[in-house]
């Protein structure tokens, strides 16, 4: 059984300011997390290569982008509705929004809090 998150844009980062609306994904399970923060946590032991900050932000939008069920979100500037996840993964703002998707999926989400 599946459960949901629905981030929607709020204080951090500002994003309430910049959109309307929601984008609805599938909550991790923990194994998948803990698999994803050891990726992000890699650091230079002997040979072994460290992610740069570039291999990071691209691990955080692939971990967001798995999630992803489904867009709605409007810019307010202009009023673009963005429909599906390519329409975030193309548009400078939809930078934004995915890294936060991942962050807060990455600490865990709270079922029936969050």
């Amino acid at each position: 059984m599946g459960f949901n998150y629905v981030w929607k844009p709020g204080p951090d980062g500002d994003l309430e300011k910049v959109f309307s609306g929601q984008v609805v994904c599938d909550v991790p399970k923990h194994k998948e997390r803990i698999d994803f923060l050891k990726v992000m946590a890699l650091t230079a032991v002997g040979e072994e290569v460290r992610y740069s900050g570039a291999d990071q932000a691209t691990a955080l939008l692939d971990f967001a982008s798995k999630h992803i069920k489904d867009v709605k979100l409007t810019r307010l500037e202009d009023g673009y509705a963005f429909q599906s996840l390519d329409e975030l993964q193309a548009d400078a703002d939809g930078f934004s929004v995915l890294v936060q998707i991942g962050s807060k999926l990455s600490q865990g989400i709270r079922l029936g809090k969050n």
